[in-house]
Order: C-alpha cells, then sequence, then structure tokens
C-alpha cells in the first residue's frame, strides 16, 4: 500500500489562487486520488482561513500523537504495580503482560491478512487489553501507528479525539463536521514519512449497539466506514472489538461491507499455561524479582480454573496476594494466600468494592444480586424478564438494563444468551457468601416469600387451602415483588385475604383485573368485625354494580362513620336510578345538602357527634385522651347519645380523620341550617324555645341529638342546629387569625346566640369546655347531584 506524498500542489477554490501553503500539502503528487478530491471539494466549500486553521491543527496532532506511541514503546518503563487488578492493561503495561503470545501472533497475521479485521471474545477473555499491551507494541515496532478508539455510540467521534485529544485545545471549526473518511484523508497526509499506515482500532463496539443514538448516526458511521476501507488511497487499516453477545450486530454492517465477517479473529479463554506464565512472568520482571511458591501456584491455578478460566479473577488475586507481601519478602506462600481467605475471601472484598462504586445505585446492584442467590445459598440463572418482573416495581428499565451492564463489566455476572434468551448468573460461586453476607433482611424476607408462594399454590391446586394467616401476611408485605402473579395465585391471596380479613382491597381489585368474579368472594367480609375491611370492601362495591346494591344500603347503617362514608360514594359513583332510591331509602346519620351558586354539594352530619361514637373513635386510637369528665376510656352511660363535650379543635380534626370527613366551613354550616330560606333559626324566623335546648329552656346540661326532631329541623332535616353545644368549624377568626370560629350557640347560652347568623363566637384551637362539640361533613363528586 502506498502512502500519500506531501509534495505542493496548488489548487483552486472559489476563483482564488491557493499557493504553496497549508492546504496544497494536503494533496497527493499524483493527482486524482481520493484524497486530493476530498480536498479539492472541501476548498470550494469552506474558506481559506478556515481550512489553514484546520490544518494547522492537523499537522500538530497527528505529530503530537505519533511522538506519543513512539516514545512510549521505546521508554518501556516497569510498572510499579505487576498486576492490573481489573483495569485493562495499556500500552505502557506492555512490561507485564504476559501469557498472550500465541494469541498477538494469530491477530497480527489476520490484521495483515485484510484492510478490516473483527476480533470477537466472550466478556472478561481480555480483548481490550490483548489490543493495549500486547497488539499496540507489535505495530508500533513495525512503524504501524495503532488509534485505539472505544466506540461508546459515535466511533468516528472516539477516533477524533483520540488523535486531536482536548488537551490539544479548542478544535478548528471546520473538524467536528468531517466525516471519518474526510478525517483520515487529511490526517494521513500529516503521518510521518517512516510511519507506514495507521490501525484505527474500534475496540467495545457492542456500544455502538447498546447505548442510545440517533439511526441516522449509525447509518452514517456505517457508510463513513465503507468508504474507507474502499479508499485504496487511504493508508489505513481497521479492526473491530467486540463481544461474542454481540457478533451479530454487525450484520447491520453487511449491506455497506459484505465481507465484515470474513477476515475474524477468536479470542478464547486463558488456558493453564497461558494463565501460569500470566501469574508467574509479571513477578519475574520487578527488581527485585518476586516469585509464588510452587505448590500455591499450582493450587491457585486449580482454584481459578474450577468453572473456567477468567483473566479477571486471576487479576483480582494476583493483586491482592503480591499486596499481602510485606516489605522484603520475596515469595508468596501458601500463608498469603489463606490470610486473605482464599479464592473466596478476595473476590468477596472485590464484590463489595465494586458495588459500593455504583454510588445510588448500590441498592439495586444488591436486589440483583440477591436474585441471583437460592435461599440454599446456591447459584441460579434468571432471565432477563425474570429480572425485569422481579425488580422492575422499584427499580426504572433503563437504571436495571444500566447496572446489570456494570455488574457484567465488573466480572461479577455472567450474561449469556441461548436460543433468544438472555440470562444472567454470577461469575463465580465463591462470591455467594459474601453476597449473602450483606443482602437486607427485606432481600431474604422477599426471595422466602416467591418460595413460600410456590409451596403455597401447590396445595391449593391440589387440596384448595388457603394460606394461613401469618404466610399470608408476609407474601402481602412482599407483594411488591410478586407483581407478575397468576390467575390461580392471585384468587388463592385474594380468597384468603378475605378469610383473614386484611387488605381485602388490594387483592379484590387485583383479582378483578385479572377477570375473577370478586362479588361471591366478598360478600362474607361485610360482616368482618374490623370496620377498616368493612369500609375497603364497600369501597369495592361500585365495581360490582346493582348486584351489590342490598349490601350498599345496609353499610348506609353501619354504626362507623368511615363505612357510611364509602357507602354514599359508592352509590354517588353508580349514579342510577335504583342507586339513587337505596340512597333515599337507607340514609340516616347524613344529609345530603344540594349544590347553590357558590357552594358545590355535600353531606353534613344529621346531628353533633355524640359520646357513643366517640367512644368507638378512642377504642381505635388508644394513644388519643378521652375528655375530662369520663371514666377512663368509657363514656358515662347516660350520655351515650347526648353530644361530645370538653373536645377541642384538634380533637374534633382527629376524629374527622378517623371518620374520613372534615369540619365545615362556616358558608357550608349557614346554608345546610337554613340560609337559603333567609330565616333566623332553622325552623323559621321567630325563636321558639320548645325548638332547642338554650338557656332559656332552663335545663342546665345537654339533651340527647334528635330530641327536638323533626319540628326544629333546618330545610334539609338537619337537628340540633340551635342550642345544646357550639360547633366547631375550620375557619379563622380574631385577631391574627388564631382562633377557630364556633356557630349554634349552646344550653348555657341565650337565644340570641343560637341565630344562623350569629358569627363573633370563637375560641383557640385547644380550648376546651363543656359546652363545645362538632359535627362533620364531606363533599362528593360532582357527579353527586
Amino acid at each position: 500500500m502506498n502512502k500519500p506524498g506531501n509534495t505542493a500542489t496548488p489548487i483552486a477554490g472559489d476563483g482564488n489562487i491557493v499557493g504553496d501553503d497549508n492546504i496544497a500539502q494536503v494533496i497527493k503528487a499524483e493527482g486524482g486520488s481520493t484524497i486530493s478530491n476530498i480536498v479539492q471539494t472541501m476548498v470550494k466549500v469552506y474558506t481559506r482561513s478556515s481550512l489553514e486553521e484546520l490544518c494547522d491543527y492537523l499537522a500538530q496532532a497527528v505529530s503530537a500523537y505519533e511522538a506519543r506511541m513512539y516514545q512510549a514503546l521505546l521508554r518501556h518503563p516497569l510498572p510499579h504495580h505487576p498486576y492490573k487488578f481489573l483495569y485493562s492493561y495499556e500500552l505502557e503495561d506492555a512490561p507485564i503482560y504476559f501469557g498472550r503470545d500465541a494469541a498477538i501472533q494469530a491477530l497480527h497475521e489476520k490484521v495483515l491478512a485484510d484492510r478490516l479485521t473483527v476480533l470477537h471474545a466472550r466478556s472478561g477473555a481480555g480483548k481490550t487489553s490483548l489490543l493495549n499491551a500486547g497488539f499496540a507494541p507489535r505495530l508500533i515496532s513495525e512503524r504501524r501507528l495503532p488509534v485505539y478508539a472505544r466506540a461508546y455510540n459515535d466511533p468516528a467521534l472516539a477516533v477524533k479525539r483520540a488523535i486531536a485529544p482536548p488537551s490539544l485545545g479548542p478544535w478548528p471549526e471546520l473538524l467536528p463536521k468531517l466525516s471519518l473518511h474526510e478525517f483520515l484523508g487529511l490526517a494521513c497526509t500529516r503521518l510521518n514519512r517512516q510511519t507506514v499506515e495507521m490501525v484505527i482500532v474500534f475496540d467495545q463496539l457492542e456500544e455502538f449497539f447498546v447505548l442510545p443514538s440517533e439511526p441516522e448516526q449509525h447509518q452514517n458511521f456505517i457508510q463513513t466506514l465503507g468508504d474507507c476501507y474502499e479508499d485504496k488511497s487511504l493508508p489505513a487499516r481497521f479492526l473491530i472489538g467486540i463481544r461474542d453477545d454481540y457478533l451479530a450486530g454487525l450484520a447491520e454492517f453487511e449491506e455497506r461491507l459484505g465481507h465484515i465477517f470474513h477476515n475474524r479473529y477468536w479470542l478464547r479463554p486463558m488456558n493453564r499455561q497461558e494463565a501460569a506464565a500470566a501469574i508467574r512472568e509479571p513477578l519475574h520482571h520487578l527488581n527485585p524479582p518476586r516469585a509464588f511458591e510452587p505448590a500455591l501456584l499450582e493450587g491457585l491455578l486449580n482454584d481459578l480454573a474450577k468453572d473456567e478460566m477468567e483473566p479477571p479473577h486471576l487479576q483480582i488475586v494476583c493483586t491482592r496476594l503480591y499486596e499481602a507481601l510485606m516489605p522484603g519478602e520475596r515469595v508468596i506462600t501458601e500463608t498469603h494466600y489463606q490470610n486473605l481467605g482464599g479464592v473466596k475471601g478476595i473476590l468477596g472484598d472485590y464484590l463489595r468494592h465494586e458495588v459500593e462504586k455504583l454510588g445510588r445505585d448500590v441498592p439495586l446492584a444488591r436486589a440483583i444480586l440477591a436474585e441471583l442467590v437460592t435461599s440454599e445459598n446456591t447459584r441460579q440463572a434468571l432471565s432477563d424478564s425474570e429480572l425485569h418482573e422481579r425488580l422492575i416495581q422499584r427499580h426504572d428499565l433503563p437504571r436495571l438494563e444500566c447496572v446489570l451492564a456494570s455488574l457484567v463489566t465488573a466480572r461479577l455476572l455472567q450474561r449469556n444468551e441461548m436460543e433468544g434468551t438472555v440470562r444472567y448468573e454470577l461469575a463465580h460461586e465463591h462470591l455467594i457468601e459474601q453476597i449473602h453476607a450483606w443482602v437486607t433482611a427485606e432481600d431474604v424476607q422477599a426471595k422466602q416469600a416467591r418460595e413460600t408462594m410456590r409451596r403455597a399454590l401447590t396445595n391449593w391446586r391440589v387440596h384448595t387451602w388457603l394460606l394461613d394467616e401469618t404466610a399470608f401476611a408476609f407474601i402481602h408485605k412482599q407483594r411488591e415483588l410478586l407483581s407478575n402473579l397468576g390467575l390461580e395465585e392471585t384468587e388463592m391471596l385474594f380468597r384468603s385475604a378475605v378469610a383473614h380479613q386484611a387488605a381485602v382491597d388490594i387483592w379484590a381489585l387485583a383479582a378483578r383485573r385479572k377477570g375473577i368474579d370478586i362479588w361471591p368472594i366478598l360478600q362474607p367480609a361485610l360482616s368482618a368485625q374490623d370496620h377498616h375491611v368493612r369500609a375497603a370492601v364497600v369501597a369495592l362495591l361500585a365495581v360490582i354494580g346493582e348486584e351489590a346494591l342490598p349490601a350498599l344500603g345496609q353499610a348506609l347503617t353501619d354504626p362507623v362513620p368511615r363505612v357510611r362514608v364509602q357507602a354514599i360514594l359508592a352509590l354517588d359513583r353508580l349514579n342510577t336510578d335504583q342507586a339513587c332510591q337505596t340512597l333515599q331509602d337507607n340514609l340516616q346519620d347524613e344529609v345530603y345538602i344540594p349544590s347553590n351558586e357558590s357552594l358545590p354539594g355535600f353531606y353534613i352530619d344529621r346531628y353533633p357527634v355524640t359520646n357513643a361514637a366517640y367512644e368507638l373513635f378512642l377504642l381505635d386510637d388508644p394513644d388519643h385522651k378521652s375528655p375530662p369528665y369520663w371514666r377512663g376510656r368509657s363514656a358515662p352511660t347516660h350520655l351515650l347519645e347526648h353530644p361530645v363535650v370538653e373536645v377541642n379543635w384538634q380533637d374534633a380534626q382527629a376524629y374527622a380523620a378517623w371518620a374520613a370527613k372534615r369540619l365545615p366551613t362556616a358558608e357550608e354550616w349557614q346554608w345546610a341550617a337554613g340560609k337559603r330560606a333567609k330565616q333566623h333559626y332553622p325552623w323559621g324566623d321567630q325563636f321558639l324555645s320548645a325548638c332547642c335546648n338554650t338557656r332559656e329552656a332552663r335545663l342546665g346540661s345537654t339533651t340527647p341529638v334528635g330530641m327536638y326532631s323533626p319540628a326544629a329541623d333546618s330545610p334539609y332535616g338537619v337537628a340540633d342546629l340551635a342550642g345544646n353545644v357550639w360547633e366547631w368549624l375550620v375557619d379563622k377568626a380574631g385577631p391574627g387569625g388564631q382562633y377557630r370560629q364556633l356557630r349554634g350557640g349552646a344550653w348555657f347560652y341565650s337565644a340570641d346566640f343560637a341565630r344562623i347568623d350569629y358569627n363573633r363566637f370563637w375560641r383557640k384551637p385547644d380550648h376546651r369546655q363543656d359546652v363545645i362539640g362538632f359535627r362533620l361533613c364531606f363533599s362528593v363528586p360532582k357527579s353527586g347531584g
């Protein structure tokens, strides 16, 4: 192959004659070459000053690159450490690179046989180290200039950066615009006459297929690589390094480079003889030399080759053993090896180090590794789809794929593809003990939950046995890791939830999504003692349809307000004539207030909250204090149907949260009391002492709720809105809004305070008094009326 000469030839562009300058020097002496055509075209498109800047820069970049390569070979300084741990060997590591002489020779013959070569190997076989520390020195000694470019998602850009790194300063304006063919065509004209050619190495080209990039970018690179290959005037060869499992991806190149698979070299794993040289020889070249105890070397080779000889594991173990030598020691012995815990201990320490390097992805990495160990502490291979199913609920897919790739790169995982299925497993069984040591209790429980599920499903299929309460609770806690359950598993869990009256709503919805008829299974839970279960089931009944109307009607009379609220909302969602009739026939404790010009429709309690209702709340919340006039946690029996008093605003808020309701606003309270009729009292415009418990009644205490109904009810049928007890509202009042409003008057106050529009009574939120109680309300969707 002839290398372009550097004889200056004048060229014309934009009507100007370009003299004996930098631009002219890039044209070959013999006219008509591809490189000459490239330059001629560029002169017509770009200004002379921009081309001169480009040529100056490339002359400097190529000269500096050649100098770096030749000086690196000539100096051959001995690295300070004989091993590389898991770092790839670089050009300067050639003095300690051993064991691959046969591979270097075979690859060299392949590269010289054609202008395009594909080097492929499985992950961890050491192809990058072979290229840098073994093959590159051979090329440089023959005056062939290797250009190592890590592919990433833009191989052409990687070549430019290898020859013109950022340390040279900003790129000229034209450099990013050049195709790979144009760039190499111009760069090769600047080679020293002693350099025979460039050898462009695209290593780890699998990244070209994995990392995100535009489809146009793929096609541009394939096209320009084809241009480079076909340009016989270009003094360059090309070598693609790629992992075995991505080799088939090169088929994308075949349309442009039909023979891309014809000149291939497969780098096999190290054999025992090669591994022995890689372990032994670097120590012999130290000053002073070191050595392995012969028996240890044989034992180490046996341990490392238990599965297959893995160069990464060899490097990890040898690095740790060398670093274990004390000052003055020259021989690595069996004692050093055992003190480090053998291969198991050394690889385990490496595991911890590599996982911690992942930073915020450490939990995901640990979860992946934990999934690949069984509860019996053995390795298991899982497909990528199985890992996705188990982990995707907690981690997004791109991050999962990224961490899997990192763990493969770190040689902690093996990635194997067979018959279109990708499977992952631990790279070495010695990692298992370390993984088991640091996995979280949650990881262990999740693994046990899956095993429990497998056993339970067998019992369900054979005997229709449900999960016992303990097993169900355990699996429910780990449900996010069991998201891809089948029909049988889902029905078994749903029926178990109903049987144990736990998480019924969650498993009912899961069952319905699977197409299971949930209504016959749900019905027993409607009479559950736990009102949380009753409320959860009632909330689901809207999806059953009108078949559930009798159950919803019954729920409207439940003593616990949360259950009644869910029944009302379910009927509202149904919104049929039959649902409306069910609501009308069974509603007792709540009253619907239709919407007006300023308020949407809402429900309000027919009566103030009673001591009996408050007692249910306190049974459910043992940490909340009871009113001062109670004895312990029980209300006085003669006051059960009286309004609860001596509760402050915070007490009312806590009860509201428990009841799934809220305190009304002043406007809502007034509208429910009769504001629409513009009357002073709920029953009319005139005060009637027989209609309420105020000072005029001279009773001296509260009365049971509803005592004055229905004569004293508001136009909507809401009772006890005048007298008996003041009722907390949500609205702020007073200086700085540090008080809360109250409405309705009380048994101790006169009739004027019981007027609907009286708004000058407020107290601080922590105030308690035997004349203050509350009632609640809740909103409904817009479809509710």
